[in-house]
């Protein structure tokens, strides 16, 4: 995601960070990872979904569906280590 700004501009709270100081959430066990599904934390306590980011011009579409797709693989390569992890402590 080397085209984001050196700071961003929080869609809650207004304020602008540096793009590293945000942290996500991706929830694990959603039916189909979506938009929705991906929380973003500001250092000002602020959250906020993908959905919400996107819609505010925080980030592109293009960065959007960039950052669902990573999401999507990262979260098929956890479940995957996950359950072959597990099911070698049995």
């Amino acid at each position: 995601m080397g085209d984001l700004p050196l700071t961003l501009k929080c869609p809650v709270g207004g304020e602008e960070w540096p793009a590293t100081s945000y942290k996500s959430l991706t929830e694990l066990f959603p039916d189909e990872l979506q938009y929705r599904n991906i929380h973003f934390s500001c250092p000002g306590g602020h959250g906020f979904t993908l959905r919400k980011a996107v819609n505010s011009g925080m980030f592109t579409k293009e960065q959007g569906e960039k950052m669902l797709e990573l999401a999507k693989q990262g979260v098929a390569k956890w479940k995957a280590d996950f359950v072959s992890g597990s099911k070698q402590d049995e």
